[in-house]
C-alpha cells in the first residue's frame, strides 16, 4: 500500500517566517538605536552638563519631510508633534501621534514614520480614508468610518442614506465587497433602505432593485445574476423597472419591465 504524501507548503512558511525576521530585525534596530542615543546622551551630560544637552538636541533633531496628499496638506500635522523633535526617534512616541492624529482627523487611516538616521531625516507619510459611498456630505470607506470630504469630491460615488440600525462596520465591508463587481456597482446611483429594513438600490437607468439585508456570503453571485437580468430585461423587454432579489436563495428574482407587451 503506497503511503499518501502529505503536502508541505514549504514557500508559505518560508516567506512567513522571512517576514517574522524582518520585522524583529525592525524592532531590533529601532531598539539598538534608541539605547545607543540614550548611552551617548547620559555619558555627554556626566561629562559636560548642560552645554552637552543643547548640542545633542541639535545634532540629533531631525528634519521633518511630510508626504500627504493634496486633501490632506491642510491638517495642522506640527501641531500633533512632540515640542522635542528629537523624540520622534522613538518609535512609541510615532505612535502616539498617530493615535491623536486618527481621532482628530476621521479622514486620515494610517501614518507612518520612515526613520532615515543616516540623513538625520524623518519622513511622515500620511494614508488618506478612501470613501466607498456618499454618506450625506461626508464619506464613508469599506471599514464603515465616517470622514469629512471636500465640497463636491468623489461626486461619481454612490449616495447611501441608509436609517436602519445596521452597524457602520458592517455597511462599509458589504459596500465595499460589491465594489468589487464593477458591472453591478458602477450602475448604483443612490443606496436607501424601507421601513422594513431591506436595502434598496436606485441604479443609474432609474431601475430600483430590492435587495434584501446586507449579505456576505452569497453578494458576488447575487450581483452577477442581477447583472445578466439586466442585461437580458434591455434586450428583450425594453429595459427594467425594478427587481427583487429577496427570494434569491429560493431560486427566484421577481422582475418588473419598463413596458409590458401585449
Amino acid at each position: 500500500m503506497r503511503r499518501k504524501k502529505i503536502r508541505k507548503q514549504r514557500v508559505v512558511l518560508r516567506r512567513k517566517r522571512r517576514d517574522e525576521l524582518k520585522v524583529h530585525a525592525r524592532s531590533v534596530i529601532y531598539r539598538s538605536m534608541a539605547a545607543v542615543l540614550a548611552a551617548g546622551f547620559v555619558l555627554g551630560m556626566l561629562t559636560h552638563g548642560d552645554a552637552y544637552l543643547y548640542r545633542f538636541l541639535q545634532a540629533h533633531t531631525p528634519l521633518i519631510s511630510l508626504k500627504a496628499p493634496q486633501a490632506l496638506m491642510s491638517v495642522p500635522f506640527d501641531n500633533e508633534l512632540p515640542r522635542r523633535k528629537v523624540l520622534l526617534w522613538i518609535p512609541g512616541v510615532g505612535a502616539r501621534v498617530e493615535a491623536r492624529l486618527k481621532v482628530r482627523y476621521s479622514q486620515i487611516k494610517e501614518v507612518q514614520f520612515q526613520r532615515l538616521p543616516a540623513q538625520n531625516r524623518i519622513v511622515v507619510i500620511i494614508e488618506p480614508r478612501k470613501p466607498i459611498v456618499r454618506w450625506n456630505d461626508s464619506g464613508m470607506d469599506g471599514e464603515g468610518v465616517i470622514f469629512a470630504m471636500p465640497p463636491g469630491a468623489w461626486s461619481q460615488l454612490p449616495r447611501a442614506n441608509v436609517t436602519a440600525t445596521i452597524p457602520k462596520d458592517l455597511l462599509g465591508r458589504w459596500f465595499a465587497e460589491l465594489g468589487q463587481i464593477p458591472e453591478f456597482w458602477n450602475e448604483v446611483a443612490a443606496i436607501r433602505d424601507d421601513r422594513h429594513g431591506n436595502i434598496i438600490f436606485d441604479l443609474k437607468t432609474g431601475a430600483q432593485v430590492t435587495w434584501g439585508g446586507p449579505d456576505f456570503r452569497g453578494s458576488r453571485t447575487k450581483a452577477s445574476t442581477l447583472c445578466s437580468v439586466l442585461k437580458d430585461a434591455h434586450e428583450h423587454l425594453g429595459g427594467m423597472a425594478a427587481a427583487d432579489l429577496r427570494f434569491f436563495d429560493e431560486g427566484r428574482i421577481i422582475v418588473r419591465p419598463k413596458t409590458v407587451r401585449s
